[in-house]
């Protein structure tokens, strides 16, 4: 089977770098004209650190995406997303330029239009095990026209505390000038689980009592196996759905334009109830909907946008939108699933299951409902040509309302007597306001001054609510917990801008921060940054150059203090690069090299019988990020009947710890022997223990026993949780215009992983190693190494080379676009999360059990990724 993957995926990567296209300006993130900054529309060429900007619009055109995240994914070198689970509705990691902190979020701030989005990355306040949803896949990705991607400190210092991760700026799509344009979409797909779980082992000897493997070596036992996952009467696994219907309408004229639209998204996971399920319950009356269907989401997004005044002295936009979600989340991971149940398994009496069966953990109902609304107003004023002043003010007001019941007699166990419910409840209101004026001066014809001043406000107001009560025969539990959070920034900003000749910039910014939470005020924190730009002169006749620069930037950005009254985490940035054109624009070339420092990191111990309730917070170091980041982007091919281009992404990171002395490490997880760390010279989250230095069969009888395993007594470095390395390669071909096809390949390398599924089964006894003699030797090393004292045998590399993205896309003639009343038609079929080849032996070398926050990587029986395939219908009237 291997093989014949690593065959399959050869061919599909040969075919995509021979034969598609990947054109720069649609499936690749290529370097935008201008950015939305917070000191207002600047030329990317002026800018000293490097951004990036994808155009949305287009790339939906070739690529259909669900969410934000997936959008995001391979696309931009530096940026990483880390997917934590395939369960519909759960939220992914965004990191970009590396981790930086033990306990502060690593999300990067997001923007949309200029406000200050709901961008939490864990929001849910009921378990599920690892999992949790968040906010940040909301944003509905069809009403995105651009994204600027700014990755780190040297190019968001001006967005301050809080922009340390990076800052993503969202644009949504505007009304053109012109009559009424009115488009609507259909998109109908399929989701599936590939049955490669592992199967269960288990030997017996005539008693029915445990034996191991050499026991059955001995042919004193049997071997029994079985795999309740993959058995299609008993397997959990159906397929899913995704069903999408959008409609949106724009026009107007030069000084009023408008934009409307309306979107419906259904999705259903592939959890479904088995048929000896289904009829267990309805025997005894727990057969419900809600059952049936353990994982689906329903979103409706509205969104409505119109520039209200446009002229030359002032103009004026609103945007308003509303957003509502019903999501339904089944019980995985590291609390009761139906993948640990189904992988635990072997017991006859449950019909193979292990500690639950099916309509048991389906019965636990957990739900989340979910409803946002946000918009705003921009204005400006121009009172002479030299100056240009802009105020915005928005607000994003979010209502999570998170629920969980297990009734009587229902659920695990299914104990009559036992009953619980729980209920989490957050209401968010993030609001932001920003007054800026900008002057223009040319003191002489050679030099140019541009000074920007202003204003930046933004208020968190946060209340939660949680609350939880079981019923246990007489006895019964309350609890009730409630909690308001208000955290205001506000900020001062100033820039000034030099250009030389129109070819060298020179930018220095300088923001100073007053935060308060809670009523205390943190320290202030002052930011500088300072860019230098040279747009380096193209002498005649110099094809194929035809044009580059030269470009450096410093910067410094917070990230919120853990605690009150600290001050916030620091990271301070240099970076440099060099971007180039060639063949009048057919080619483009952009690398970045940069250095970033992050201090006052903020670390909690606690100290039984210590002083301060045993708890004790200090600044325990700093961590630094070194990397590489380079993009290329080709048009091989533009005749009129054929276009062929493609988009190549690489980047490296190296991630190290700086301990204050205080403590040798800080832990984050482990046993056993195992731990992840924070050490000084190694990187963030660094797995350590015992490590295995050899095995050999000694005996020749074909099991390894743990006297065979040679095991370290000192504890060292295993490998990093956090990818090191990664490239994209892009690619779609263009035939008459008509029919495209088009691709997207991803690795993620570096990295390891805790396949701590396979750690549970061989320590309970249900892995092949534990029972089956014919266990291939090096599979058999981690359990006899566990018996000998270390679990680095299930440290395992997490590189992977994955199709991501394949779609092939048809643009109708205009005769068949006639016969529905369109202009125009196009038709488009892609599949997602195709192809993996990895050497990882676990479910997924992506997912992480410990959810989208912290250092604590894990497999712990984690939901893999889904396969699915989407077809698209467009139209345009």
């Amino acid at each position: 089977m291997a093989t014949i993957r690593s065959a399959s995926l050869a061919i599909i990567a040969s075919l995509l770098v021979v034969s598609l296209n990947a054109q720069q300006d649609t499936t690749h993130a290529h370097a935008a004209p201008t950015a939305p900054l917070l000191t207002g529309d600047r030329l990317v060429t002026e800018l000293g650190a490097g951004v990036t900007l994808l155009d949305v619009d287009s790339l939906l055109r070739e690529s259909p995406v669900h969410t934000l995240t997936e959008l995001l994914t391979g696309r931009v070198p530096g940026l990483e997303v880390l997917a934590s689970s395939g369960t519909f509705g759960t939220g992914s990691r965004i990191l970009m330029r590396g981790a930086a902190s033990f306990l502060a979020t690593s999300a990067p701030q997001i923007y949309v239009d200029g406000i200050r989005a709901d961008d939490e990355a864990a929001t849910l306040l009921v378990p599920v095990g690892g999992q949790t949803t968040s906010r940040v896949d909301d944003i509905d990705v069809e009403r995105i026209a651009t994204i600027a991607i700014l990755a780190g400190p040297a190019a968001t210092a001006l967005y301050g505390t809080d922009a340390a991760n990076g800052v993503l700026l969202i644009t949504t799509k505007r009304g053109v000038p012109g009559r009424s344009r009115l488009r609507a979409f259909s998109s109908q797909g399929v989701a599936a689980q590939p049955l490669d779980f592992p199967g269960n082992f288990r030997a017996v000897d005539s008693s029915g009592a445990r034996c191991f493997a050499a026991d059955v070596a001995s042919g004193r036992c049997r071997l029994l196996s079985g795999n309740v996952l993959a058995a299609p009467a008993s397997s959990p696994f159906r397929p899913g759905y995704l069903r999408q219907y959008g409609v949106s309408a724009s026009g107007g004229s030069t000084s009023k334009r408008y934009s409307v639209a309306a979107q419906w998204d259904g999705f259903g996971g592939v959890y479904g109830l088995p048929g000896g399920e289904q009829a267990r319950l309805a025997t005894t009356g727990g057969l419900r909907a809600d059952v049936l269907n353990p994982n689906y989401q329903q979103r409706t997004d509205l969104r409505g946008s119109g520039q209200l005044v446009s002229g030359d002295r002032a103009d004026l936009t609103v945007n308003a939108g509303y957003f509502a979600s019903n999501l339904r989340l089944p019980s995985n991971d590291n609390g009761p699933g139906i993948l640990s149940s189904g992988l635990l398994g072997g017991d006859s009496t449950r019909g193979g299951w292990g500690t639950f069966l099916p309509g048991e953990l389906f019965q636990v109902t957990t739900s989340q409902h979910v409803e946002r609304v946000n918009g705003s107003l921009a204005a400006g004023w121009r009172p002479v040509a030299q100056l240009n002043v802009r105020a915005m003010a928005g607000l994003d007001h979010s209502d999570q309302q998170d629920g969980q019941v297990q009734r009587p007699g229902e659920g695990p166990n299914a104990n009559p007597g036992f009953s619980s419910v729980a209920q989490g409840r957050r209401r968010g209101s993030r609001f932001t306001g920003t007054v800026t004026a900008t002057g223009m001066f040319e003191p002489s014809p050679s030099l140019s001054m541009r000074t920007t001043v202003g204003v930046h406000y933004f208020k968190n107001s946060a209340d939660l609510f949680d609350s939880a009560a079981s019923v246990f025969g007489s006895a019964f539990s309350i609890r009730e917990q409630r909690l308001r959070a208000v955290t205001s920034t506000f900020g001062l900003v100033l820039q000034q801008q030099f250009a030389w000749r129109d070819q060298l910039f020179v930018t220095a910014g300088l923001r100073r921060d007053a935060t308060t939470r809670f009523h205390v005020d943190d320290p202030a924190a002052v930011y500088p940054s300072l860019g230098l730009s040279w747009r380096g002169p193209v002498p005649s006749g110099g094809f194929p150059l035809t044009g580059w620069r030269l470009r450096a930037a410093y910067g410094a950005a917070g990230r919120e203090a853990v605690l009150v009254g600290h001050r916030p985490e620091r990271s301070s940035e240099l970076e440099a690069g060099a971007d180039a054109e060639l063949l009048k624009g057919r080619v483009t070339f952009s690398g970045t090299i940069y250095r970033k420092r992050t201090s006052n990191v903020i670390a909690v111990i606690v100290f039984p019988g210590s002083a301060g309730g045993g708890v004790d917070v200090f600044e325990a170091g700093a961590v630094t990020n070194k990397g590489i980041e380079l993009s290329l982007a080709a048009s091989l091919v533009e005749r009129p009947d054929l276009a062929w281009s493609v988009g190549l992404a690489a980047w490296g990171n190296r991630n190290r710890v700086a301990m204050s002395g205080l403590v040798s490490a800080f832990v984050f997880s482990g046993g056993g022997g195992l731990f992840q760390t924070a050490e000084t010279g190694l990187p963030l989250g660094s797995y350590t223990g015992n490590p295995i230095i050899r095995y050999a069969d000694v005996n020749g009888d074909g099991l390894v026993s743990p006297t065979d395993v040679q095991v370290a007594t000192a504890r060292a470095f295993l490998g990093t949780p956090f990818p090191t390395q990664g490239a994209s390669l892009s690619s779609a071909l263009t035939l008459r215009r008509r029919f495209r096809i088009a691709g997207l390949l991803e690795y993620r390398g570096g990295n390891n992983l805790l396949n701590g599924t396979e750690q549970v089964r061989c320590i309970r006894g249900t892995c092949r190693a534990s029972s089956d003699p014919s266990t291939p030797l090096a599979d058999q090393v981690p359990l006899a190494a566990w018996a000998a004292g270390t679990s680095a045998g299930w440290v395992e590399s997490a590189s992977f080379l994955k199709l991501r993205e394949l779609s092939v896309a048809l643009t109708a003639p205009a005769t068949w676009a006639g016969r529905l009343g369109a202009a125009g038609m196009t038709f488009t079929l892609a599949g997602r999360n195709l192809l993996t080849l990895t050497s990882y032996k676990g479910l997924d070398p992506e997912v992480n059990a410990h959810g989208t926050e912290g250092a604590v990587f894990e497999d712990l029986f984690t939901q893999p990724l889904p396969r699915y395939w989407t077809a698209r219908l467009d139209l345009t009237y």
